[in-house]
């Protein structure tokens, strides 16, 4: 966040006794300056989470809400503004739990005292060209400072501030652009959101036919070489229930074949099969039951 306090006519800076850019140099024409700037953040329309949501009453509520949206306040003529700032703050200092405001009020306050840079700490030079009597001043800005010299004939030279680089991020599906959304989005609606979400579920169901499909095919090959126990999961009118059968017990009628919902090997294979490919099997061994009975 940057404040700023800008002055752009003379007049304003006459308030401030400042008629040169040389008088900002003087602490005594900023200390002016400095109070308006801090009553500038004491005054703004500021609010961080934790409010007393359960002891205000429904019209509290939504008026508190209401003053959140920050579009309200761009519609507000100034009496409207004037109206709705008073309410505001009577209603952030009765229910608000956070002091996020007057803790930073209290830290800019802080630093701007540091950088008056009215406490010093002497420094002396043992030099030649010196006397012992003189010294030079070092302030609070000097301190813990890194300096870096720039020399242009070496061209490795790197700035050690880091530039930020701008990610302009795109929409997953449709690519388009998504940068003035939070960090960490993918999707510019919820109908790329739906259509990402349905993509991904198609193609788990296809990698699960595939697998099925291959189990089914190894079943059939050695469905006479071995005895299968097996459960089987039926859906008729709402109702869901298993059944549990040996391979050489299998005999179906049509409505029950057609109410196969899911086939569970448990031995030897430990598999699963849905939808036609249970039912495929079914009549695959009952077919095999038939012509050896």
């Amino acid at each position: 966040m940057r404040i700023e306090l800008a002055v752009k006519s003379r007049k304003k800076a006459k308030k401030y006794n400042i008629e040169f850019l040389s008088d900002l140099a003087e602490p005594d024409k900023l200390n002016i300056v400095k109070t308006d700037f801090l009553k500038v953040w004491k005054e703004m329309i500021f609010h961080d989470k934790g409010i007393k949501w359960r002891e205000m009453t429904n019209s509290q509520q939504k008026k508190w809400l209401y003053y959140l949206d920050q579009t309200n306040w761009e519609k507000f003529t100034r009496i409207q503004r004037t109206r709705a700032k008073k309410h505001f703050l009577q209603l952030k200092n009765e229910f608000s739990t956070s002091y996020t405001q007057e803790n930073i009020l209290f830290i800019l306050e802080e630093k701007l005292k540091e950088l008056e840079a009215v406490e010093c700490n002497g420094l002396r030079f043992f030099f030649n060209e010196y006397d012992s009597h003189h010294a030079l001043r070092i302030t609070h800005m000097n301190k813990l400072v890194k300096r870096y010299h720039f020399d242009p004939k070496n061209s490795t030279f790197k700035n050690p501030e880091k530039s930020v680089k701008i990610k302009h991020q795109k929409c997953k599906i449709c690519e388009q652009d998504i940068s003035h959304k939070k960090n960490g989005s993918i999707y510019c609606s919820k109908k790329c959101n739906n259509a990402s979400q349905a993509k991904r579920r198609r193609k788990s169901r296809r990698q699960n036919t595939t697998i099925e499909n291959n189990n089914l095919k190894s079943i059939i090959k050695t469905i006479s070489d071995i005895k299968m126990r097996f459960t089987i999961t039926y859906k008729q009118k709402n109702l869901t229930y298993s059944k549990n059968y040996l391979q050489d017990d299998v005999s179906l009628s049509r409505e029950e074949l057609k109410a196969i919902k899911s086939l569970y090997i448990k031995q030897p294979h430990n598999i699963t099969l849905t939808s036609y490919r249970a039912r495929k099997l079914i009549k695959t061994i009952a077919t095999s039951n038939n012509s050896t009975t």
